[in-house]
């Protein structure tokens, strides 16, 4: 029994110390992985680039400048022309700033319209009314698009014409003669809104009615429709051989609903019409709104500031209600609109606003006489604005033998001008590349935190694997020890019991 158990733990430490080396190896090896991770960050850290404060000379350049009297010009850019002349050796980019005067739209928050005498049940009417008109408008972009205009074109040949006879224009194409007369009246409003509708007529949108007629308009549902200006074109062509014209006519279907829309805008206008707004009591907050009068002394400079508005308005495609109440090319109303624009005195600043856009915010507020949370109130006013003017042109500069240029002299002036030279920084780049610089310094400093960091987690990983390979050699030294001394025990009961087998 003594050699049985010998033997068994004998077996029983052996394998318990290939155990311990089969674990020191499998840690030698993560830390052999764990160095490589550690040697990767150390060389991401080496390729790393400290970053550098930009130098304001860097943004430092020479600036010219001249005056011609009124204006302080500078030279924004410039480059020599591949073959000067005597007269001009390159183009160059100058521009000055001046007061340019500019019509604008602002919106006023919570502007506290109030109509004087309305009644509650007055405004839920032009609300309704509105409503209402939105959806038949929504219907009619659908309609228009499902049911477009029938288009005919009309060529002229030899011998045809088109002559102006009154208020029509009788058009003779091989002997045969159509006339289109202008439109009065509202017996094709329904027809022309749907044209309007798809967008026609250039220039005129769906509640441009009136104005379109007022323009010129010719044709009617038989022939189709088609702008005044066109045929007057080709009225004043001595030859109109080979020129052509399209005339339109709309779908059935889109004239209902375009006759729904005009059904919609005189429900309104009743509606409107029956707040009794009064020319006095009426307020933008505590604000009192004006009726703009064009026969008063101060007549033209309205006219001059709303021409303005509309100008700049329609320069930058701005759709505002303005431009459907005041006609900047002859300086009035447009057709229907009279009595539409109002004026209010705001921080002691004159503005104007429209009946469309007091009603569109009376309507959308709450509470007594809906005062309360109005949508914001469109109002306009022009005044001078300071603006970069920029020109580039052929230009002869001449230097001083230096480098430096001493004089210019542009193409569409006969005046040489003395340029003025100064150093100037671009603040506004420094200042860019100054934000620049420090969000690459915190990235940088974020990427050496996180290299920092996550090499410390190696080195405390490490280690840890560092502790238990020196308990696996501890342990290891003592199987060993331990199994010299279990294979002695061997050893001796074998010689004891088997002396013939000894050694």
């Amino acid at each position: 029994m003594g050699m049985a158990a010998s033997q068994a733990r004998h077996i029983s430490l052996v394998a318990r110390k290939t155990n311990v080396e089969w674990e020191g190896q499998q840690i030698n090896q993560a830390r052999t992985a764990l160095a490589n991770e550690t040697a990767s960050l150390f060389n991401q850290m080496l390729g790393m680039t400290v970053p550098d404060c930009p130098d304001t000379t860097d943004f430092t350049k020479v600036q010219y400048s001249y005056s011609d009297g009124l204006n302080s010009s500078t030279i924004d850019s410039y480059y020599q022309i591949s073959n000067p002349d005597p007269e001009y050796n390159y183009v160059v980019t100058h521009s000055y700033y001046t007061d340019v005067y500019t019509g604008s739209m602002k919106k006023l928050n919570d502007p506290q319209v109030q109509f004087a005498g309305v009644a509650q049940a007055q405004i839920d009417a032009v609300a309704d009314a509105q409503n209402e008109l939105t959806e038949a408008l929504a219907d009619l972009k659908t309609t228009v698009l499902n049911n477009p205009s029938t288009p005919t074109v009309t060529t002229f040949g030899t011998g045809d014409s088109i002559t102006l006879n009154g208020n029509q224009y009788d058009v003779e194409i091989s002997g045969s003669t159509t006339s289109y007369a202008k439109i009065s009246g509202t017996a094709n409003d329904a027809d022309l809104r749907a044209l309007l509708a798809e967008g026609k007529f250039s220039g005129y949108t769906v509640n441009d009615l009136e104005q379109l007629k007022s323009d010129g308009v010719f044709g009617d549902s038989t022939n189709g429709y088609i702008l005044g200006s066109t045929l007057a074109a080709l009225a004043d062509d001595p030859d109109p051989t080979g020129k052509t014209f399209t005339t339109f006519k709309p779908a059935a279907a889109s004239s209902t609903a375009a006759g729904t829309v005009n059904t919609k805008v005189a429900a309104l206008n009743t509606a409107i019409a029956a707040l009794g707004i009064g020319s006095t009591g009426n307020y933008v907050g505590n604000c009192e709104l004006s009726l703009i009068d064009l026969t008063g002394d101060d007549a033209e400079a309205i006219k001059t500031e709303l021409n303005q508005v509309v100008k700049d308005l329609k320069k930058e495609g701005i759709n505002a209600s303005i431009l459907a109440s005041w006609d900047n090319e002859t300086a009035d109303f447009k057709p229907g609109k009279e009595g539409t624009i109002y004026s209010f005195t705001l921080n002691n600043v004159k503005y104007f606003t429209t009946l469309d856009d007091l009603i569109e915010s009376l309507i959308s507020g709450t509470g007594n006489n809906n005062i309360d949370g109005q949508k914001k109130l469109g109002y306009y006013s022009a005044n001078y604005q300071s603006t970069k003017i920029t020109k580039t042109e052929r230009a002869l500069l001449e230097t001083d033998g230096a480098g430096r240029f001493t004089s210019v002299k542009f193409e569409d002036d006969t005046i040489k001008y003395v340029l003025n030279t100064e150093t100037t920084t671009d603040t506004e780049a420094y200042d860019n590349a100054m934000n620049q610089y420090y969000y690459e310094v915190q990235k940088y400093e974020k990427t050496i935190a996180d290299i920092n960091a996550r090499t410390e987690i190696i080195q405390n990983e490490d280690r840890t694997l560092e502790l238990r390979l020196k308990q696996l050699d501890t342990e290891e030294s003592a199987l060993t020890n331990e199994i010299d001394a279990v294979k002695k025990v061997l050893k001796d009961n074998v010689e004891k019991s088997f002396k013939t087998f000894a050694e």
